[in-house]
């Protein structure tokens, strides 16, 4: 085989799609010492019947894929959170979660 038949298969090769992997675990390595332990449990009571196991979405968007319908920077997050958002499935969960909660969510939101 020529030299530059070998390079080209060879660039080929490399830049080819790879296979995906397995999906990824945003809770892979938590342990008990995690602060971010206590925003997963915030997340499992609150969020995850819809927005998924982890944060991939569901019944509801991803947290994870950078799309935001109502604006994604913190401030916009946590309004969401706190004040929900009508003719959307998103309730108010000012009832529910304290300031502390609301912002461990949004930290464990960019944190993924």
């Amino acid at each position: 085989m020529a030299a530059w038949t070998l390079a080209a298969t060879a660039t080929l090769s490399l830049a080819a799609p790879s296979e995906p992997g397995p999906p990824r675990n945003a809770r892979a390595g938590r342990g008990p010492g995690d602060p971010t332990v206590k925003a997963w449990v915030v997340y499992d009571q609150h969020c995850v019947a819809c927005h998924g196991r982890n944060l991939e979405g569901g019944a509801a968007g991803s947290l994870i894929d950078g799309v935001w319908t109502f604006g994604g920077d913190d401030a916009h997050v946590v309004e969401t959170i706190r004040e929900g958002r009508k003719g959307t499935a998103m309730v108010a969960f000012k009832d529910a979660l304290t300031e502390e909660q609301i912002w461990q969510l949004v930290i464990l939101i960019r944190q993924q």
